[in-house]
């Protein structure tokens, strides 16, 4: 069985090497995204087990971002 896939949504650097840190840690396979724009993108090719999403983009706010998706 492999690792679950998880899409981060965060744009701030910092954060974004916390959750890849944290998850792969914890055997999940983090992909990380750095806008709104790239996570729909991604969403219509891949399935994951979760989406963590920040609130605060560049592009769409994160509740905008959560409906599209």
């Amino acid at each position: 069985m492999s690792a679950p896939l998880i899409l981060v949504v965060e744009n701030n650097r910092t954060d974004q090497q916390v959750f890849n840190h944290l998850l792969d840690k914890y055997d999940y396979r983090p992909q990380i995204v750095s806008s709104a724009a790239a996570a729909l993108e991604v969403v219509r090719h891949t399935r994951y087990a979760v989406i963590l999403l920040s609130l605060n983009l560049p592009d769409m706010d994160g509740y905008t971002c959560a409906k599209a998706i």
